[in-house]
Parts: structure tokens; C-alpha cells; sequence
């Protein structure tokens, strides 16, 4: 399949070469071209049969498994005998060399880094949380672009009586010399979301520590990626922080998470993102020289168990190296891997690992399967930027870092966007979900789990998403406009097994379905509150966004 600006009709060697050609003449336009790799279109064919026709744009949710990689799990499982691990030391060490081989996949070894395997990112953040060496001088930072599972990390702070708060991703570069940049949290919330300013922070806030930072290396939301050359200054600055890395996303393209060069301190991953198969396995990826923030305490003798920062520490089979039923004796394992991974842990899935590593590998180098993922992506970018209705009025505003000079290296394979009906008003998320599954083009539409990047894209505050809350609207529904204000964003991303026919089916949906589209009855009803209900400040909702939009896109210029 060319690429949809490409003319049908043409034999495959002939597409690729008038590809070759196209890339050649506007490389500014279309250099992307060139990273396309057409073999992978064979493959799918036969190897994910199992699509059954289907478009799959949601790579951010979750990537695709092939039928070899299925085949190759297999015949690593009935390689031999799987018992236990506690029992088989056949098992312990299938799981020790898939451990290394994970490391590896990240430029890194167990020479500098231990690797504690979880159910997935989520469970490697609360597990950090829970164990971290809080104390009620530590502060604890996350960006407003991250992941619900981090901004929960906000509660344990609390818990331990630390200083919290939410940052720009933007300002990263700027927190190794003080926290003005960041906005404090309290019991009272953010005064900053209602344009009041932030509650102060503490003249010594960071000094006492141990502090922790963390942030997304790759947006869930929108794919906008942080600049993560700052990451060893912000760990020798004044405050001196600990990095949590969420590479839940960025970890999806091949190549682009090396431990080798981001010294983060804790970096957490999700494999079925990244493989497809197994699903309820991820990582948490530590330092060694971080280690001892997550090794619990113990009084002389083990006489009252393991501690942590809230007191007395849960502990399980597997984890103790030795405990009393009838006493408060128990000593924690040495090793922080053997200490976190409490209970059986999921071998069976651990020694499927590797056979999933290698299968990907046969497509071609990690380089030339990232290009191919972005090409995609990039196609589908510049096509759904051109498109307007007839009036002149762009059908789509996009967000993330797709404008940036080096938007490879800037901008993941994740396109967010918000639509407009031909009159100018936005249109409701639900409806084009509705369109797509009927043509079977599986996509996601919300704010995926990122309140705060959703805010910022969408001019929200805080008032605001407590009247939508008010209004009804919960976390996952398809309620897309309130008062005609969008709550949420249309995402189509993309994957190692993604062509250029998933993008002409999707910009197919957008030409027949959405330009020129007006609003039907119930959907002007439900705008034509916005002038009486909507923004507060007397802004209209396409004003507020398109203010949103171009304030989330300079920041990374400058960056730059």
C-alpha cells in the first residue's frame, strides 16, 4: 500500500520508488517517506490475521501481538518443566537471564541497575511510593502532563507530611536551582488553577530531602516528549532531586529509552505496551545508588519487621529471610528485588519475555522500526493538518510537539486533536468514536488518564472540571461536550505493525464523514449554552484552546 499521497494504482516496486522520489524532491514536506518500511505490510498480512479487518490506531493503549510471537511464547514455555521459582532453580534462572535481557534492551546491566518486576508501570509507581524514604522535609514534584498513577503518588507525600506539587513540563530544565517554577499543593488545592497564585513554598523546601521528581518521558495524552537531557543536572542541583522516570509510553518506541544516557533513578515500564504480549508485567527499573530509598528499615535483631516511611512494612512469601509466626521477628531479604517481588511472580510470563524481544528484532534494527512507526504517524499528522471545511475552518486542532524543527525526536507516534463542525463548534468526542467503530477503526477519545494534560490543551481549570463533575461527567464515559466546551480529545496513535492503509482508512473517515459536517439538533442544543454558560472570563471555547494550543507549542520551541 503507498502512502495516501501517493496514487493508487501503481504496482508495489513502482510505489516505493515514486516514495523514494517524493522523499527526495521536499524532504522538509516529505523526508518521512523515506523511513517507511514496506515489508512490515507483508507480515501484518500474515501474521495478524487475527485483526480481522480491523484499523488499529490505539498503540498508546496497548500495542499488537503477532501470531509468531504467540508461537514463539509457546514454544518458550513448553522449552521444559516451569514450576515455581521458589521450588525450581531451573525457573529462578530463566527468570535472572529474561531479567538481563531486559536490561539490556535498555542499555543498561545489572552491574548499575536492579529490575523488580510488577503488574505493569502502575503497580512499579505505587510500590516506589510506598517504600520511598520519606520524610516531612521531602518534596515531591510531578509534572501536570502525567499519568494518573503518578499524580496519586501525591497522597503518600501527604501521607509522610512532605511538601507536594505540579509543575510545567516545560520548566524541567529549571528545577535544579529552585522551586519557584512550581506551583504547591495543599489541603486547599492549587490556588494557581483559579488564577490566585500558588501557595508558597518553605525558604528551605528541597534542602532537608530526600525529594522526588517525577515525569512523564513521553506523553500518554499526546505524545509531546520532555527534554531528558536535564535529568543528571536535576539530580546534582540544589535541591538535589531523585528522578522518577514514567517511560510507560516513551518505552513503546524501539530505541528511544536508554538508561545509558538518562540517569534517571527509577524508571517504570509496561510490556504489553511495548510487545503486546504478556499483558499484567512491567518493571521498575532502580539505580543502585537510589536503592537504599526503597530498602525498608529494621530494629536490631529484626525484632519488629520491616519498616518504612509510614511504619511497620507489609511483607510476603518470598521476600523475608526469615520470620516468626509468634513473635514480631522479621528480616527482609537483602536483595531489593527479592524484597518488592512478594510472592509467586508471574514466571510464566517473565520466561515469555525474551521470544518477544526477538521476535520484534526480526523485523529489522530498533532505528528502522521507530522511523517506520513515525512515518506513519508523521503521514497521518500532515494530512489531517491540512484539512478544512469549506468555510475555511480547520477541522481539527492538534496538540503535542508535531511543528517542532526535530519533531522526531520531540513527538511520539500519538496524534490528539479536538474537531469542529463547519460552523466552528467543536464537535463531541462520542460522535467520531461512533463513526469509527462502525467502519472498524478501534481508536480512543477522553483525557486517557492525564487530567492535567487534558486541562492545559483544553484551557480547563479547576472550577471547571469540578462543574463537569457536577454536571455528570465521570472519568471514561463519552460525555464530549459540556455547555458546547469539550471535555476531551480524539487520540489516533500508531505501532511497529501500523501502514499507510490505516492512515488513508482514517483520513477517509475525516473527508466523508467530517468535512462540512454541520451539527444535527440535539448537538446545537447542547452548544448553544456556551455564550450564556461556558468560559467564565469571557473567552469563547475556540478561543480558549486555540490560546491552549499555541501556549503548549512555544514552550518547546524555545526549549529547543
Amino acid at each position: 500500500a503507498a502512502p495516501v499521497i501517493v496514487r493508487r494504482g501503481l504496482s508495489p516496486n513502482a510505489a516505493a520508488a515514486h516514495v523514494r522520489w517524493l522523499a527526495l524532491k521536499k524532504p522538509e514536506e516529505l523526508g518521512h517517506l523515506a523511513w517507511y518500511a514496506a515489508h512490515i505490510e507483508a507480515y501484518r498480512e500474515a501474521e495478524l490475521c487475527h485483526l480481522e479487518g480491523a484499523c488499529y490506531l490505539d498503540w498508546a493503549g496497548a500495542a499488537l501481538f503477532s501470531r509468531a510471537q504467540l508461537q514463539a511464547a509457546s514454544a518458550a514455555l513448553l522449552e521444559g518443566l516451569l514450576a515455581n521459582p521458589h521450588t525450581s532453580p531451573a525457573t529462578a534462572e530463566a527468570i535472572a537471564r529474561a531479567r538481563a535481557q531486559v536490561l539490556e534492551l535498555f542499555g543498561v546491566s545489572s552491574a548499575t541497575h536492579t529490575l523488580v518486576f510488577t503488574s505493569g508501570a502502575t503497580e512499579g509507581i505505587r510500590l516506589l511510593g510506598e517504600s520511598f524514604a520519606w520524610t516531612p522535609g521531602s518534596v515531591f514534584l510531578y509534572a501536570q502532563d502525567s499519568h494518573t498513577s503518578v499524580v496519586g503518588l501525591r497522597q503518600l507525600a501527604r501521607r509522610a507530611g512532605a511538601a507536594y506539587g505540579t509543575f510545567a513540563l516545560e520548566d524541567l530544565r529549571h528545577l535544579d536551582r529552585d522551586l519557584s517554577s512550581a506551583c504547591r499543593l495543599g489541603a486547599e488545592g492549587c490556588a494557581a488553577s483559579s488564577g490566585e497564585g500558588c501557595l508558597c513554598w518553605a525558604d528551605d523546601a528541597g534542602d532537608r530531602g530526600p525529594n522526588l521528581l517525577a515525569f512523564p518521558g513521553e506523553s500518554n495524552f499526546s505524545g509531546a516528549r520532555a527534554d531528558l537531557s536535564c535529568v543528571a543536572r536535576l539530580r546534582a542541583g540544589a535541591p538535589r532531586w531523585r528522578v522518577l522516570l514514567d517511560a510507560a509510553k516513551l518505552a513503546c518506541s524501539p530505541g528511544a529509552l536508554d538508561l545509558r544516557t538518562c540517569p534517571a533513578d527509577f524508571v517504570v515500564v509496561s510490556f504489553y505496551k511495548i510487545f503486546g504480549y504478556p499483558t499484567g508485567l512491567g518493571a521498575l527499573i532502580v539505580r543502585h545508588d537510589a536503592a537504599p530509598l526503597l530498602t525498608p528499615t529494621a530494629a536490631p535483631g529484626g525484632s519488629e519487621g520491616p519498616q518504612n516511611a509510614f511504619g511497620p512494612s507489609y511483607f510476603a512469601g518470598g521476600c523475608v529471610a526469615a520470620v516468626s509466626a509468634t513473635s514480631g521477628f522479621a528480616v527482609a531479604r537483602p536483595g531489593l528485588a527479592d524484597w518488592l517481588e512478594r510472592g509467586t511472580p508471574n514466571f510464566q510470563a517473565i520466561v515469555a519475555l525474551p521470544s518477544q524481544m526477538a521476535c520484534l528484532q526480526d523485523l529489522g534494527s530498533a532505528e528502522l522500526r521507530r522511523r517506520h512507526t513515525l512515518a506513519v504517524c508523521r503521514e497521518a499528522y500532515l494530512r489531517m493538518r491540512a484539512l478544512r471545511h469549506r468555510s475555511g475552518e480547520l477541522l481539527c486542532t492538534i496538540f503535542g510537539h508535531h511543528e517542532e524543527p526535530r519533531w522526531w525526536e520531540a513527538q511520539g507516534p500519538t496524534i490528539a486533536a479536538v474537531f469542529r463542525f463547519a460552523d466552528g463548534s467543536f464537535m463531541p468526542y462520542g460522535l467520531i468514536s461512533e463513526l469509527a467503530s462502525a467502519r472498524g477503526i478501534v481508536l480512543r477519545t477522553g483525557c486517557h488518564c492525564n487530567a492535567g494534560a487534558c486541562q492545559k490543551s483544553l484551557g480547563l481549570k479547576d472550577k471547571d472540571l469540578r462543574y463537569f463533575f457536577a454536571s455528570g461527567k465521570v472519568c471514561g464515559d463519552d460525555r464530549g461536550l459540556i455547555d458546547g466546551r469539550p471535555t476531551g480529545v480524539v487520540r489516533v496513535s500508531f505501532g511497529v505493525f501500523s501502514t499507510f492503509a490505516d492512515v488513508r482508512r482514517w483520513i477517509s473517515l475525516l473527508e466523508e464523514e467530517l468535512v462540512d459536517r454541520l451539527p444535527e439538533k440535539e448537538e446545537c442544543e447542547s452548544c448553544a449554552n456556551v455564550a450564556a454558560d461556558g468560559p467564565k472570563d469571557g473567552h469563547s471555547a475556540n478561543a480558549v484552546i486555540a490560546e491552549a494550543a499555541t501556549a503548549a507549542a512555544v514552550p518547546a520551541a524555545a526549549a529547543s
